[in-house]
């Protein structure tokens, strides 16, 4: 009788603490997040602290439901597996795909990734699409493996423009066979490219054509975290979004990017 006494007394006293201290009943909830350094985005300032556009959404929506976070660099691949697996417990820029949805849980959409046609300006091409640039017969480079969306996937797919299509390994080659003039223009993200050549150098020897958006969200892991924590983050990412969140964030880091804060809105 006395030890149950005791007991819940312990257990009273423990609730008070909890609620006295600050952030103690949300202990928990420090989660790690796998990126790889990618400016604007996410990347570290020269103390060390992961900074960028996503990285200052994710950490200031965790903040207000009371979590923590903790950035882990990994390649974009093992973070998914380890997403999968409950080793890692979120990501960034994550486009849809069903097989992700299955062992994560998606944000709503934070903000759009923009592919575009870069184009020499010395080539003297002209085009307000992708599908129009192939149509007008002009030869398009891509890099093998990277994610283009579901529309630009078509065309390139498409059977009447696959002798246009040149593939690179990996995007330095894309770059030499750009310089090589092996194509009329190449797709790419403005923010990549700036970060290989610089802003600048990219405004004043290329054009840029739309191609189409990616619509990006953040990923959590549905082995490491609640439905509850996924729930909460959600309902709070829409609340500081529909108020001006995203802008006030990418404002700040608009001098880095190509294409402006309103090309990378999902409004």
């Amino acid at each position: 009788m006395h030890f149950i006494l005791i007991t819940s007394v312990r257990i009273a006293l423990t609730g008070v603490l909890l609620a006295i201290i600050p952030g103690a009943g949300n202990a928990a909830c420090n989660l790690v997040a796998g990126y790889t350094a990618e400016p604007p985005y996410h990347y570290p300032d020269n103390d060390g602290k992961i900074i960028g556009i996503d990285a200052d959404i994710l950490r200031g929506v965790l903040n207000d439901i009371g979590c923590s976070i903790t950035f882990e660099i990994l390649p974009w691949k093992r973070t998914l597996s380890q997403i999968k697996g409950g080793r890692t417990d979120t990501t960034m820029g994550a486009s849809f795909k069903n097989e992700r949805a299955k062992f994560a849980y998606y944000s709503i959409p934070y903000r759009g990734q923009p592919h575009v046609i870069v184009i020499k300006k010395s080539a003297n091409v002209v085009a307000g699409s992708l599908k129009e640039f192939l149509e007008n017969g002009h030869s398009l480079g891509v890099v093998l493996g990277w994610h283009y969306t579901n529309d630009i996937r078509a065309l390139l797919d498409a059977p009447e423009y696959r002798s246009q299509i040149l593939v690179a390994p990996k995007f330095e080659l894309l770059l030499k066979m750009d310089a090589a003039r092996r194509f009329s223009g190449f797709l790419t993200n403005p923010s990549v490219l700036a970060g290989f050549i610089g802003g600048e150098r990219l405004k004043a020897e290329y054009n840029m054509v739309r191609a189409d958006v990616d619509i990006l969200h953040f990923l959590f892991s549905k082995k490491s975290v609640s439905a509850e924590t996924a729930h909460k983050y959600n309902s709070r990412l829409k609340e500081r979004l529909d108020t001006g969140f995203f802008f006030e964030i990418c404002k700040k880091y608009e001098s880095q990017l190509v294409s402006g804060c309103t090309y990378l809105s999902t409004k």
